[in-house]
């Protein structure tokens, strides 16, 4: 699906400019979703249903300064990146 959208609006990136190896360099990625995932799945929610309603809960009660402490991160880890020639980081 996500390769169908991408072919029909933007057929100058095809899928291997973007390796599926790469490293995560998205704040959302390496810390955020990792947090909301950790406490939204901590109580095992019975369904669906409760599961979103858990992450919808951990997303309103993330603090700014998680995200703006995430996104500060960001430098380094495009640093880690490079130095790592491209390949993976911690």
């Amino acid at each position: 699906m996500t390769q169908d959208w991408l072919a029909a609006k933007m057929p100058f990136w095809n899928k291997n400019i973007w390796p599926p190896q790469s490293p995560d360099l998205s704040p959302l990625d390496y810390s955020v979703w990792v947090q909301i995932e950790k406490n939204a799945c901590a109580t095992h929610p019975p369904s669906l249903d409760t599961l979103k309603a858990s992450v919808n809960e951990q997303w309103a009660a993330m603090r700014d300064h998680y995200i703006i402490n995430a996104c500060k991160a960001f430098r380094g880890r495009l640093e880690g990146v490079i130095a790592a020639d491209g390949g993976y980081i911690q």
